[in-house]
C-alpha cells in the first residue's frame, strides 16, 4: 500500500512538471497551425490575435474556440498570443499583446483584431485602452483578471474577483478608435454582476462602434464562449461585426428562434414524426413532434418524438457539442411510466414529462444518479 508521503510526493512531482512546462513557454506570437498555412497580409481580410485564459497557461496550444474557425474560413489569419506562466500578470501580458499588435500591423495587415477569453479578454480591452491606434477591433468574452478557482471546493476563493468590475472603467477610458464587442454570461463565477449595463453605458458615450451581449439565454458559465452553441448563436454576428463598415453607435446581434437553433443539429436521414397510436394515454399522445431546449451547462438538446405506443414511444435524442467536442444523436425506445417517458442504458437515464403549460420537463443523469441536469423544452412548429 502506498503511504501518504508517497502520494504527496507524487502530487508534488506532478505539480512541478506542470509548472516547469508552463514556465518553459516563451512569450510571443504563434500561428494557429490547425487552420493550415497563413494567408499573409496581402491576401487575408485581416488578422486576429487570440489571447487565452489563465487555465491554458500550461498548454496554450489547446483547442481554440469554434467561432475562430468560422473567422478563419471567412479569410482571417489567426495567431495565438502565448503568455509564459511566470510572467502572466496584467501589466506584462498587456504589453506583450500591444507588441504583438504592432508587429502584425507593421507586416501590412489591413485590420488587426484583439480577441480573448477571461484574462485574455481583459488584456485585449486594456491593450486597446492604452494603445487604441494599434487595434481596429476588440472582442472580449467573460473578461476577468481577478479570482482564483479552488478545485477542492469547486468554488471561487477570496473576494478580489469583485475587482473584475473594473473592466467597465477600462471601457469608459477607451478613446475613440477600435470597435468593441463584449460578452458577459449568466452564472459566471468570476462576474460580480452589473457589468453589462455598465459596459453599455461606457461604450455608448464614446464615438466608436460597439456591441454588448449581456447574459444571452442558454449560454452559461465562464467558459461559455468556447462552446459550439456559442458559435452557432453568435459566430455569424461576430463575423458581421468585424467586417461591417465602421460607424458610431450600437451594433445588434439578431435573435435566433428555437427553430433556427434546431437547424444546427445532426439528425438521422430517416427522421420522421407519426401521429399518436390508438390507445396511447392522452398526455403521451400530445408528444409527437420536435422539442428544443438547453441544459444549465449550455448544451442544447433537440428531442424528436417519432412514434407513440400505448406504453411508450420511439424518440431521437440529439445534443450539441461543448468546446471542441461534436454533438450527436441516438434513437431510443422510452417507456411511459406514471406520466413520464423514461429511457435508460448502461451510462445515463433520460426522462421527459409533459407539463400543464404545454412544454416538456427534461431530465438527464448518469445511471448512478450523479450529475443531474434539467431543461425545459419548447415545441417547434
Amino acid at each position: 500500500m502506498r503511504s501518504w508521503s508517497d502520494a504527496a510526493l507524487g502530487a508534488v512531482v506532478l505539480y512541478l512538471c506542470w509548472a516547469a512546462q508552463a514556465m518553459a513557454v516563451e512569450a510571443g506570437l504563434r500561428p494557429a497551425e490547425e487552420y493550415g498555412p497563413l494567408r499573409g497580409p496581402a491576401q487575408a481580410r485581416g488578422v486576429i490575435v487570440f489571447s487565452h485564459g489563465k487555465t491554458h497557461l500550461a498548454d496554450p496550444y489547446l483547442g481554440l474556440p469554434p467561432y475562430l474557425s468560422r473567422l478563419h474560413k471567412a479569410g482571417w489569419d489567426v495567431w495565438r498570443l502565448v503568455r509564459p506562466y511566470a510572467e502572466d500578470n496584467e501589466e506584462t501580458s498587456t504589453n506583450h499583446l500591444i507588441d504583438a499588435g504592432r508587429t502584425l500591423r507593421a507586416q501590412g495587415y489591413a485590420q488587426v483584431a484583439a480577441i480573448g477569453q477571461s484574462m485574455g479578454g481583459w488584456i485585449s480591452i486594456r491593450a486597446a485602452m492604452e494603445r487604441p491606434e494599434v487595434f481596429d477591433a476588440v472582442l472580449a468574452t467573460a473578461p476577468a483578471a481577478f479570482g482564483t478557482w479552488a478545485t477542492s471546493t469547486g468554488k471561487i476563493s477570496g473576494t478580489n474577483w469583485r475587482d473584475n468590475l473594473n473592466v467597465v472603467n477600462f471601457l469608459a477610458d477607451m478613446k475613440a478608435g477600435p470597435r468593441v464587442m463584449v460578452f458577459f454570461f449568466d452564472k459566471d463565477d468570476f462576474d460580480p454582476g452589473g457589468r453589462g449595463e455598465g459596459a453599455t453605458k461606457a461604450l455608448a458615450a464614446r464615438a466608436g462602434m460597439y456591441a454588448v451581449v449581456d447574459r444571452p439565454e442558454g449560454l452559461v458559465g465562464h467558459g461559455a464562449s468556447r462552446t459550439r452553441a456559442f458559435d452557432g448563436l453568435f459566430g455569424a454576428c461576430i463575423q458581421a461585426f468585424l467586417e461591417a463598415p465602421a460607424r458610431p453607435g450600437a451594433f445588434s446581434c439578431p435573435e435566433q428562434s428555437a427553430e433556427m437553433r434546431a437547424q444546427r443539429f445532426d439528425l438521422p436521414g430517416d427522421l420522421h414524426v407519426a401521429g399518436a397510436a390508438p390507445g396511447a394515454p392522452e398526455a403521451l399522445s400530445r408528444l409527437p413532434g420536435q422539442w428544443y431546449g438547453f441544459y444549465p451547462n449550455g448544451r442544447e438538446v433537440l428531442v424528436t418524438v417519432e412514434e407513440t405506443r400505448a406504453d411508450g414511444a420511439t424518440l431521437v435524442y440529439a445534443w450539441s457539442g461543448l468546446a471542441d467536442e461534436k454533438g450527436g444523436w441516438t434513437r431510443v425506445t422510452a417507456q411511459w411510466d406514471g406520466g413520464t417517458l423514461r429511457s435508460a442504458n448502461a451510462k445515463r437515464v433520460l426522462s421527459y414529462r409533459p407539463t400543464a403549460d404545454g412544454r416538456v420537463a427534461a431530465h438527464w443523469e448518469r445511471v448512478d444518479g450523479s450529475q443531474p441536469m434539467d431543461a425545459t423544452l419548447e415545441r417547434l412548429e
